[in-house]
């Protein structure tokens, strides 16, 4: 299959690949692969209720028969986390109801016919849970997410319903680890304080089975800031990366073989939005010295919705600018030492506007997915016209 698939599309890039079937809907592309297999999840469907489906793809990178929808409502399911236990795939998602009042996580490992195997509810308060990111290791699978819930009166003070507009949310990060079982190893654990606007977590297990969880929040300051929150087991270790009043937002990591680690994000340094990415031994992250930033794109404008991954000593870059006028997904190869690879390649080449893209190594090179759609030009998914699952391959 390997072999087969480094045929796939160009030698270089640029070229891509449909993989959702006319009518479906597919947002927030999450891509996994490992030795011999890929797949892809998506939230989305027919109509207009949000379900999570899985998309195995065949060696010619196409889709192999029809996906599989893992929920089936009432609630809506929103942005799956996918994983690959060799042919076995392990998610984590959300779903809330259409009011959006109350939001629940699950971690659930699938067999190789999609099959549900066990399912864990994500909850450490009985709050609002949700943006839940999966990683697996030698030791389990490793999960994070956020959780809402209404702040507690102060020991003396009257109590206040839950429901009274005086009582704030609190959001925070929580973590726990499972074995391929199911079973609860260690956890929920609280990682560290997040925000009502901390969209997303991403993170990366190092070399010795410990978790890395990355994510922005304000707490208190005036811009969004990078943190850093390290788990190991029980043990919890949060701090800034970023201290340095610039809103700077949405992170990936990823560790390279030899422990390098490699941290994207974007931020408003010139005053629009643009990628960066530092390159920094496993050390400096753990100390959160934050490195010296590269620009992942060459353009002046707006960049955004970037993320990476390491193929043995080369690193891939997948991102989303606006220099055609539309967003469209872009990719890019560096070095070890953060030096560009070769040039710049645009990957969507329609009318559609490409979205956030999921990367991921393969052969000698890299896939990545996104989703390109078509809109009315309203805000959320109800302006949505069209929004097609695609796939290409980066030499």
């Amino acid at each position: 299959m390997t072999v087969a698939l480094l045929c796939l599309l160009c030698a270089g890039c640029g070229d891509s690949r449909v993989i959702s079937a006319p009518g479906m809907r597919a947002y927030e592309l999450s891509l996994a692969v490992t030795a011999g297999h890929a797949a892809v999840a998506w939230h989305g469907g027919p109509g207009d209720h949000n379900d999570i489906y899985l998309q195995w793809l065949d060696a010619a990178g196409a889709a192999s028969g029809p996906p599989q929808q893992l929920t089936h409502g009432p609630l809506e399911a929103y942005e799956p986390d996918l994983q690959l236990a060799g042919p076995t795939p392990v998610l984590a998602w959300y779903e809330k109801d259409a009011a959006g009042a109350m939001s629940h996580a699950w971690l659930v490992r699938l067999d190789a016919h999609g099959h549900e195997l066990w399912r864990r509810s994500l909850s450490a308060a009985d709050g609002a849970a949700r943006n839940p990111v999966v990683r697996l290791a030698a030791n389990g699978i490793s999960v994070a997410w956020i959780e809402t819930s209404p702040a507690q009166p102060a020991p003396g003070a009257a109590s206040v319903p839950a429901t009274s507009a005086s009582a704030a949310a609190l959001s925070e990060v929580w973590a726990a680890r499972y074995d391929l079982a199911g079973r609860l190893l260690s956890g929920p654990v609280a990682a560290g304080p997040a925000n009502a606007n901390t969209w997303n977590l991403n993170g990366a297990v190092d070399a010795d089975g410990i978790f890395h969880v990355v994510y922005d929040a304000s707490l208190g300051s005036r811009s969004h800031e990078l943190r850093l929150a390290i788990v190991d087991g029980t043990q919890v270790r949060n701090r800034p990366l970023s201290p340095d009043g610039i809103e700077t937002v949405y992170p990936d990591l990823r560790f390279s073989s030899t422990g390098t680690a490699a941290l994207t994000w974007f931020d408003e340094r010139d005053r629009h939005d643009e990628v960066h990415f530092g390159l920094l031994a496993h050390s400096a992250l753990e100390a959160a010295r934050m490195p010296f930033w590269h620009r992942a794109s060459s353009t002046r404008d707006p960049s955004f919705g970037a993320y990476l991954a390491w193929n043995g000593t080369r690193l891939a870059i997948a991102w989303c600018d606006r220099r055609s006028g539309i967003a469209q997904v872009y990719a890019r190869s560096f070095d070890a030492e953060g030096r560009p690879l070769g040039p710049e390649h645009r990957l969507s080449h329609t009318g559609s506007t490409g979205s956030i893209p999921s990367i991921q190594p393969w052969g000698t090179g890299f896939l990545v997915a996104w989703n390109e759609y078509r809109s009315t030009g309203g805000g959320g998914h109800g302006g949505i016209l069209s929004s097609r699952a695609v796939i290409a391959r980066v030499e």
